[in-house]
């Protein structure tokens, strides 16, 4: 039954979370579990291993003057779980120098297996620091390749690993209002590749005019 350990064909929902002193960057991205091999894993360890790995890389793509917080993980298969969540890695980011405006990010393209505007996915990766942005607007070498290096990590296939257990999960293209089938249907279309954009997107939501908001994971 679906819950607490996955199994395939379960929908996962990841939420990878930054936060500025007064606003915070939000990723929510879903999974289909395709495979297990072992004995499979919690929602705290998943939660937990990504952490591990994504907390580097979004680091080394953001200001010193913005955060992590964490990751946090449901199970949307129902009957759905409550979010686990890691946060054991907060800190701010690695690159040196100021923040770019809040509403800036660096964008994830993903393409899925529909074709149409459904088969077409965004990822808006929050807080770059400044000096990955040229002159004339776009990333530089160095800030494209840390945006690079944050896409890699979110898919399209992601592998969680902790000793015999192997976890195979691919990213989903979610489509707004759409219920979460049983196990084994896909919800939404899978993701066969993705590409960082040298160009620079605008969250809104993310801006310096909107209430202040309190990073989720403490």
């Amino acid at each position: 039954m679906p819950g607490f350990t996955p199994i395939p064909g379960d929908i996962i929902q990841v939420r990878a979370v930054c936060y500025t002193p007064t606003q915070i960057g939000m990723n929510v991205l879903h999974y289909k579990i395709r495979d297990i091999a072992g004995v499979g894993l919690g929602l705290d360890q998943y939660a937990t291993i990504l952490e591990q790995a994504w907390a580097p890389k979004y680091k080394a793509w953001m200001s010193v003057n913005t955060s992590w917080n964490g990751v946090g993980i449901k199970n949307l298969s129902l009957p759905a779980t409550i979010e686990y969540h890691s946060s054991a890695l907060d800190g701010p980011g690695t690159t040196a120098g100021n923040m770019a405006p809040g509403q800036v990010s660096g964008l994830a393209k993903w393409r899925g297996t529909n074709a149409g505007r459904k088969g077409i996915g965004h990822s808006y990766i929050p807080f770059p620091a400044a000096s990955q942005i040229a002159l004339n607007g776009t990333l530089t070498v160095p800030g494209l390749a840390a945006l690079r290096n944050v896409v890699l990590e979110l898919g399209p296939t992601v592998l969680i690993e902790q000793g015999a257990n192997v976890i195979t999960i691919d990213l989903l293209i979610r489509n707004a209002n759409v219920n979460v089938p049983a196990p084994g249907t896909p919800a939404g279309t899978l993701v066969f590749t993705g590409a960082a954009a040298p160009i620079l997107a605008t969250q809104r939501r993310r801006g310096s005019f909107g209430a202040a908001n309190v990073k989720p994971f403490s």
